[in-house]
Parts: structure tokens; sequence; C-alpha cells
């Protein structure tokens, strides 16, 4: 076999021009009778691995050797089997029918064929290969991903995509018919690759958004991961989370938001109710992440913000006012405050006491230098408790007979603690006589001055 694989085969199938490589090659080892492991153990590729886990390898890198083989076994020009690949562009996206895409847009284990283009032409059209490509606009029916036998999966893990191992032929499988507007997606989606615009007329392209296929993949993924919430329903159908049919029928809701652009997004944004800042933030955030992540958002973003500044001013708008009746309570309370404060001050007043409070308002200090006067008995406080803040009024006018602030000369003088000095005037109490933090003097030191 290993001798007989050096030289090209009996059967040599041209190539579709819309054909996968990993397809063709499938197919090329089903015509000839060959099993496909044989075929692929001959690849650089595959030399130093001990088992074939996958026949997929459109986006594997091919040397110039493996190319040279596959063209010679199959009787075809390397450029024919280089044609077939999906190259790898130089910002690690990958080129695919003259469309940049990110690898995840690819389905890689498991295989979609559509049973009416089999029955047609048995070949595996490359286009199946994009995770939202559900419906064959040809025939309007869904794509399948598994045996209509024994449900068994269509999977590039194993050598016959064409042929289930039950002995059921897919091209023979009874096709389902899709919903129109899936058909209408799949069929923009074809409209966006070069491979098919000589064959489909494309008369719902305008009912979609006019975006690059890269955009469309990345907000199709976006949608779908906030519509199943946590995991996308892509991953969730690779994974084996959902079937090929729930797949779909999420594959609708998001089918109805890019329809009709830009109002099917916008009630896509009425139905989330974006009223609370949390679920604001979080669908801001999740937009900024998928577009960091290389996908193109900018249609998504630039439509969000639109429809968010009302909603945000009005908010804005909302936070001004709660805010000024704050502001109103407030002064109200403070007015409360004030009344009950100056009810007890004239109260104390007829009682011939003070508040030390008030007693900062009369000689414009603060109510620390007051109690660091009392402390240093300069203010006579005849209260039973020491620590209390209420000075008799009989205290007060002795204090202001006895002593005068720096402030309070200030304002009369229009002097200073240093020109005071050099007249042999020293306070009491201050910063440089006893730590305190206001400077107090005698008036009858100062007589002489205030004359």
């Amino acid at each position: 076999m290993n001798k007989l694989l050096m030289q090209p085969q009996p059967l040599h199938p041209l190539p579709y021009y819309d054909e996968s490589l990993s397809g063709y090659l499938l197919r090329f080892s089903s015509e000839n009778i060959v099993p496909p492991r044989f075929l692929y153990e001959k690849l650089d590729l595959f030399r130093e691995k001990r088992q074939i886990n996958s026949y997929f390898i459109d986006l594997d890198f091919l040397s110039d050797k493996d190319l040279k083989f596959l063209a010679n076994i199959t009787n075809n020009k390397t450029v024919d089997i280089f044609n077939m690949i999906i190259p790898k562009h130089k910002n690690l996206n990958i080129e695919f029918s003259g469309n940049l895409i990110l690898h995840d847009d690819i389905e890689i284990i498991r295989a979609k064929v559509c049973p009416c283009c089999l029955s047609e032409s048995e070949y595996f059209r490359k286009i199946w290969l994009l995770s939202n490509v559900t419906a064959c606009p040809y025939h309007s029916v869904e794509l399948m991903d598994s045996c209509i036998v024994c449900s068994e999966q269509i999977s590039w893990r194993k050598g016959n995509i064409f042929l289930c191992r039950c002995g059921h032929r897919h091209k023979k499988s009874q096709a389902v018919l899709a919903v129109n507007v899936t058909v209408n997606f799949s069929e923009y989606v074809y409209s966006k690759c070069d491979l098919y615009n000589e064959r489909l007329t494309f008369i719902n392209k305008s009912d979609f958004i006019d975006c690059d296929l890269l955009t469309l993949n990345t907000m199709h993924r976006f949608l779908g991961r906030e519509i199943t919430t946590g995991l996308s329903m892509e991953n969730k159908y690779k994974r084996g989370s959902i079937t090929f049919s729930e797949y779909i029928q999420f594959q609708l809701n998001i089918i109805r938001i890019l329809r009709l652009w830009p109002e099917g997004y916008r009630n896509f944004l009425d139905n989330l109710n974006l009223r609370i800042y949390s679920d604001l933030y979080y669908l801001e955030k999740s937009l900024i992440i998928f577009q960091s992540d290389g996908g193109n958002l900018k249609p998504l973003i630039e439509e969000y913000l639109l429809y968010v500044k009302p909603i945000k001013e009005k908010r804005a708008q909302e936070e001004e006012e709660k805010q000024k009746r704050e502001v109103e309570e407030f002064e109200r309370l403070i007015g409360i405050l004030k009344d009950n404060e100056k009810e007890l001050f004239l109260k104390r007043k007829t009682q011939g006491r003070l508040h030390i409070k008030e007693i900062g308002i009369l000689i414009e200090c603060q109510e620390w230098h007051i109690k660091f006067w009392i402390k240093k008995g300069l203010l006579e406080n005849t209260a039973e408790d020491e620590f209390d803040d209420i000075v008799t009024l009989e205290s007060f006018k002795k204090f202001k007979r006895t002593y005068i602030t720096l402030k309070e000369l200030q304002k009369k003088l229009n002097t200073s603690y240093s020109q005071l000095l050099r007249k042999d005037i020293i306070p009491v109490s201050g910063l440089k006589i006893d730590g305190g933090g206001m400077y107090l003097y005698r008036k009858n030191d100062i007589k002489v001055l205030l004359k």
C-alpha cells in the first residue's frame, strides 16, 4: 500500500472550485478505495503523530513537500491543492474566500452537509465550514450534522463524511425545510464569499446589516453569548451541550436582531431593559472585551452608544434632581438645627450659660481653642463636670474683660505677633508659649496700644 501510494491513483477526480481540501482528500480516498489514514500518514504533518485524531487539515500548514505529494498522487497541480486550503493571515486571522475571519468561525470537529447538494454532486462545500451557516440557500433546507438513521455525528474524526458507519449515505437523507429567515441569512453569508456570486441571486441582501464577514461573524457570536448567557451558543454546540436543531433555534433570535438593521438591534436592547447602572456596565464591558479579542463590533457599539445616550442623559438628570432634593432636605434640616440652636442659646442665655460653640462664634475661634484655655485655667468652667461644654455667662464676660486674641488685635491695630514681641508684649498663650493654637494677650499688657 505504501509503495502504491507513491504513484498517481487510477481515479483522480478534479476538485470543485468551492471544495474543502479535507473533503476532497476523503472523497479521493473513497473513490480509490484507499483508507484515508494511509494517505494522511504520508504527510510530514502527521509523521511524528502516533495516530490521526482528525482528518481536517484545511487550517494546518502544509509544507511544499506535502503539497507536491498530494498533487502527484491526485494527479493535480500544486496550485490546485493550495487553493483549497484556508491560509492564515499575518495578524493571526485566517483568509476565507476573500474575507478575513477568526479561527473560531470555522467548525473543525463536526461537519455539516446538505443532502440535496450531495445528491447532485457528492463533495464537501467549503462554505459549510462556517459555524453560522445552518441552511442551504440553493435548496432552502437545513444542513445536517448527524445520520438520520443511527444519529451518529458526522465528524472530521472519521474517515468518511459521506457514508455513515451504519451504511447510510447522507445524500439519501430526507432534508428538513429551513425557516425562511435562516435561509435568507445563509444566503447573505454566501454573498460575502466570492465562491458563489455567479450561482445565486441575492434578493434578501438589503434586509441585513451591510458589513464584512469578520464583523458579521463577531456580532453573531457576541449576540449568541448574550442570548444564551455564559458560553456562546457556538461553544455550547461544539461541546455537545446543545443539538444542531437547538443551535438553529438560538440562531433565529440572532437573525431577527441583525435583520432590518438597526431596528432589530434596538428591539433587542429594549428587551434587555437597560435602566440599571449594573446592566449598562455589564453590556458595555462585554462589548469592549469582544472588540479587543480581534473581532469587530463597531456597528453594535455605535448603535449601542446612540441607544443609551438618552437613557444616560435621563439617568443623569434624575441623579441631579435627586441630589438637588437631598441638598434641599439637608438645608431644611440645618435650618431646623439652627432654629433649635438659637432657641437653646436664648434659653441658656436667660439661664446665664453659654455653649463653647457659641463662644467660638462670638470670638471667632475653634472649639478646641476654648477647651485648651479652659484646661489652662484662662477661662473658668464652673460646671460640675470639667468636660462639660457649658460655660457660665459671667465666666465668659470675665474672660472678655481680661484677654484679647491676636486675631482681634490684627483687626483693630493691623499688627502682628512679631511687631508686638518687639515692643516687649508677650502673649499668655499661643504656639510658642504653651503650644496653644491661637495667641492670647492680656488686655492690661496692650492697653496703651488700644487707646
